[in-house]
């Protein structure tokens, strides 16, 4: 029952009496006469006019007016969130809570009063669950009073990759085309698909480029470049949602360079654990030159041949051979004699290049140049007429490998006139025949390029030599022969054909990933 008072007499004594008091809002006004009472209902507390101003009675009840951020990312390991709340009344010893859907109470690790309309809560962003959303923030007193507002923040999670920190792979060289990796991550509230893309600065390895899918996941694709050592390339991908959220993971990618063993002696080639085909090279010793060019040796050549993983491998390689078959006066020159053979596994053979022919004066069979892995060039006669010819190639397929030789070229001759020698075969050509009429020796067949050795650099192999006298027709794209010793880095251990000369010794070369 609500009773007026009436007199300093009036009596409550009823469970259910009250004293009804005026009443209205901050804005409104009342008159101020000292000790005068009224309800501010804007603030809820009781006012008490102290002759100036209404000054409130008790506990001002707090109001909350705004949260701020409204969208928090839980998705970021370890980090907190500095949540603000703007309102009225608060007092020091605050504490900001915030409630799930579910009604659970999250409490902000530290709750700092900025002043009596601002608080700093501080909340774990792991703590606040997706599945929750939204969250309602309250502010509770030490008086025990609180105030709250409901539906504030909500969790928009980043990003979560799916695919592990670290490495996405080792690939060997002859694994470089073709690469194709996928990353991919996911993220439960986004509106629209994830976004990846190479953080700023970072770099893939060469060949390779980044491309974002329509399944949250990209893909890291392309033919890498070749590498002349291991190289490992570190990198991060930033993952990025509809709302801008971004997660960055760390990843690597190894590229291996290929290992090369080259042989210029015999030996043994030990095959790595896990290998099971090698890039093989085998190739002979060149012929000597004698009044004809000598031929370039046999050579053989395979991106693939098998090999047993942790077994030996047996390596002869061709060394030059100095036996030379000198003739008398009236030239006093040589037969060339034919070179040596390489062999790989005791199966791939390489023969010796054909030794060049012998000068004129001589019977015909010393004219003719030798047959060899690539033939001799023919010799040439002053004294005889007609054409003696080169030597044939030998060299073919070995052990299943193919096999590269050609013929030496014809050597001339007419009466009296001056020694024309014919070039060597090379590995990939023919020697060229001489031209009596026009007095031309022939030139020497030009070898084969391989780039066995480095993945990129052509170097020549197994070139003939010109006939004797030629200033510049060697088989040079083969390493073909010089006059002299032969020992020059440019032409050593490459089977080039002698000029007059020794053949070079050859070589083995083992290529593998």
């Amino acid at each position: 029952m609500v009773q007026k008072i009436r007199s300093n007499q009036t009596d409550f004594t009823s469970d259910d009496d009250a004293i009804l008091l005026p009443k209205g809002t901050s804005a409104q006004g009342a008159t101020v006469t000292a000790g005068a009472l009224r309800y501010n209902t804007t603030t809820g507390r009781l006012e008490v006019a102290d002759g100036s101003a209404y000054v409130g009675v008790g506990i001002e009840l707090p109001t909350i007016t705004s949260v701020s951020p409204t969208n928090i990312n839980a998705n970021i390991d370890g980090a907190t969130t500095n949540v603000v709340v703007t309102g009225t009344g608060f007092t020091t010893g605050a504490i900001v809570k915030f409630i799930g859907n579910d009604g659970s109470s999250v409490t902000a690790s530290t709750t700092t009063k900025n002043s009596s309309t601002q608080l700093t809560a501080a909340v774990t962003n792991a703590n606040l669950v997706s599945s929750k959303e939204p969250f309602d923030v309250k502010v509770e007193l030490v008086e025990g009073v609180q105030a709250q507002i409901d539906n504030q923040i909500n969790i928009n999670a980043a990003p979560a990759f799916i695919t592990n920190a670290g490495t996405l792979g080792t690939f060997e060289d002859d694994e470089r085309s073709g690469i194709s990796i996928v990353v991919g991550a996911t993220d439960e509230e986004s509106a629209g698909p994830v976004l990846f893309r190479v953080a700023t600065g970072d770099t893939l390895p060469p060949g390779l480029a980044l491309t974002s899918n329509d399944n949250d996941t990209c893909t890291i694709a392309g033919d890498a470049t070749a590498v002349d050592s291991d190289t490992t390339t570190s990198f991060d991908i930033e993952a990025s949602d509809a709302a801008s959220n971004v997660t960055t993971r760390s990843y690597t990618i190894t590229m291996n360079a290929p290992k090369v063993e080259q042989f210029n002696a015999n030996g043994t080639f030990a095959v790595p654990t896990g290998v099971t085909a090698v890039q093989l090279l085998v190739v002979g010793s060149g012929g000597n030159g004698g009044a004809g060019g000598g031929g370039g040796a046999g050579l053989c050549f395979t991106n693939s041949f098998s090999v047993s993983p942790g077994g030996t491998v047996a390596v002869s390689v061709a060394g030059v051979n100095n036996n030379r078959q000198t003739f008398p006066s009236p030239n006093n020159q040589s037969r060339g004699a034919q070179g040596q053979s390489s062999v790989f596994n005791s199966t791939v053979t390489a023969v010796s290049g054909g030794g060049g022919g012998g000068p004129g004066g001589q019977n015909d069979a010393q004219l003719l140049g030798k047959n060899g892995g690539s033939g001799g060039g023919g010799g040439a006669t002053g004294g005889k007429g007609g054409f003696f010819a080169g030597g044939q190639a030998t060299q073919g397929a070995s052990g299943g490998v193919p096999g590269f030789g050609n013929d030496g070229g014809a050597g001339s001759g007419t009466g009296n006139n001056g020694t024309n020698g014919g070039g060597g075969g090379g590995a990939g050509a023919a020697g060229g025949n001489a031209n009596a009429v026009q007095n031309a020796k022939g030139t020497g067949g030009a070898g084969k390029l391989f780039t066995i050795l480095d993945g990129s650099t052509n170097v020549g192999y197994a070139g003939g030599a010109g006939g004797p006298g030629t200033a510049t027709t060697f088989g040079a794209t083969g390493g073909s022969g010089q006059p002299g010793t032969f020992t020059d880095p440019e032409h050593a251990n490459r089977g080039g054909a002698g000029q007059g000369s020794v053949g070079a010794a050859g070589v083995v070369i083992v290529r593998w990933s």
